[in-house]
């Protein structure tokens, strides 16, 4: 009677050490093509999944937002839009000089309270999204080592939704009060943070930690991975009255995915088919799982 195979994990890409150390490949135009290719060939799966996604947000946003003020003040901001717009374009003046004191006093007074819980409102949803967001990073993952991956996956990550709710809190509360462009220099330092604490396990603090580390050894490619794709998404996203954007989004996970898979390697169990030997596991192996075996990457 053969020995039954034993399922065999095989690391694909670089580890902890390479990744914190920065001894790893990274060409930002390999990336950005590999990159390019993926999400063009998963679409059919990463778009259903992102505007599930972004319905749910959208849905919090909005309930946290007839929470925070009521449709009265919504309707008098909207009033007060279109008073503004009629008032300069009838008379090609100033605001100053088209409207009242009293009225000027009035948009003010609306605009700054729907500011106020619109900002609050975005900072609950996008707290409360935080499993949705784990998910999403489920999925580019598994697509990153050329695994299959459904719709639902997206839910996978609501067994993350205390570190994730977590992380969200400690990213989402850092931008709200620091300038825009630190906001983006916080957005690629911690690109890699969710990864880790999905797939390697590490506690909150300690996996941002090992992301800015990460970030500044190899802080040329990343910077100029991360702001191609976000300038090209701005720019062709305004050409395309926001088209662009259903496809840059997902184009950014799979980016931070691929790099993550080179910095810090993704771990795959390989169950071998009846009669097949087990693979053997290296440290540094950059192929996917053979289709004479079955791999997954479950989180």
């Amino acid at each position: 009677m053969s020995e039954q195979p034993k399922p065999q994990d095989v690391v694909i890409g670089g580890n902890l050490q390479k990744g914190i150390t920065g001894q790893y490949s990274l060409s930002v135009g390999e990336v950005l093509k590999e990159s390019l290719r993926m999400t063009s060939n998963r679409f059919l799966r990463l778009f259903p999944a992102m505007m599930i996604f972004m319905a749910i947000h959208l849905t919090i946003l909005w309930i946290a937002m007839l929470q925070m003020t009521d449709m009265e003040t919504i309707q008098a901001g909207l009033d007060s839009l279109k008073l503004v717009m009629t008032a300069t374009a009838n008379t090609g003046m100033s605001l100053e000089d088209s409207l009242t004191p009293e009225q000027i006093t009035q948009i003010k007074s609306v605009v700054n309270e729907l500011l106020h819980a619109l900002g609050v409102s975005v900072f609950i949803a996008y707290v409360l999204t935080g499993p949705l967001y784990a998910g999403y990073c489920m999925q580019s993952m598994n697509i990153s080592v050329g695994l299959e991956t459904r719709i639902g996956d997206i839910f996978k990550g609501f067994r993350f939704t205390v570190p994730f709710v977590l992380l969200m809190l400690v990213i989402g509360g850092i931008e709200l009060v620091i300038p825009s462009l630190l906001m983006v220099y916080l957005t690629l330092a911690t690109m890699f943070t969710p990864y880790l604490m999905i797939e390697k396990r590490l506690p909150l603090f300690r996996a941002i930690g090992y992301s800015f580390v990460a970030f500044h050894k190899r802080l040329l490619p990343l910077l100029l991975i991360g702001m191609t794709i976000f300038i090209a998404g701005f720019i062709l996203s305004l050409l395309t009255q926001g088209l662009a954007f259903f496809f840059f989004f997902p184009l950014w996970f799979m980016a931070k995915a691929i790099c993550y898979r080179n910095a810090f390697g993704l771990t795959l169990r390989i169950e071998p088919k009846e009669g097949q030997a087990s693979p053997a596991a290296t440290d540094d192996d950059q192929t996917p799982p053979s289709q004479g075996s079955s791999g997954h990457f479950d989180a």
